[in-house]
């Protein structure tokens, strides 16, 4: 059996516990992984989106981490 590809977009980042979509978004993802699904989280990239430290996680607890660009203000 194919293994199903899931993609997660519009929430700010993850890990966050900044707001509700956020915290949604990664307890959702992480059941997904468990049940054997691929995810993607695209976090938002930009001036106030992320640290150092955060900037560079590829993965977070088995789900794929891309950072996508934003605009800046």
């Amino acid at each position: 059996m194919k293994k199903l590809k899931i993609a997660m977009f519009g929430h700010k980042r993850i890990p966050s516990r900044e707001g509700g979509v956020e915290i949604v978004v990664e307890q959702l993802s992480t059941k997904m992984v468990k049940c054997g699904m691929q995810v993607t989280c695209f976090n938002r990239g930009g001036q106030f989106m992320y640290s150092e430290k955060k900037e560079q996680l590829k993965s977070y607890q088995g789900i794929i981490i891309k950072k996508v660009p934003t605009i800046d203000i």
